[in-house]
């Protein structure tokens, strides 16, 4: 059984290859985009975890401040 096959028809799936190639290339990229938003993410978030470690911490010192100072002298 022979099949013929029209240069069109190959230059049509040489396009769709193409096509599907280039759609994986986007994909990989917006992938990476993505875990680099991710990393940026979680660095946001345990840049705030010490922030708020370092205000309370701030906010005992200035509380506890002066009652050490009276029973110190």
């Amino acid at each position: 059984m022979e099949t013929e096959v029209t240069l069109a028809e190959v230059y049509r799936g040489m396009q769709r290859i193409e096509k599907d190639l280039a759609e994986m290339r986007r994909d990989s990229i917006h992938r990476a985009e993505l875990a680099a938003l991710e990393r940026n993410v979680q660095d946001l978030q345990d840049a705030q975890k010490w922030l708020q470690r370092t205000a309370i911490g701030a906010l005992v010192l200035a509380v506890l401040d002066p009652i050490f100072r009276v029973f110190t002298g």
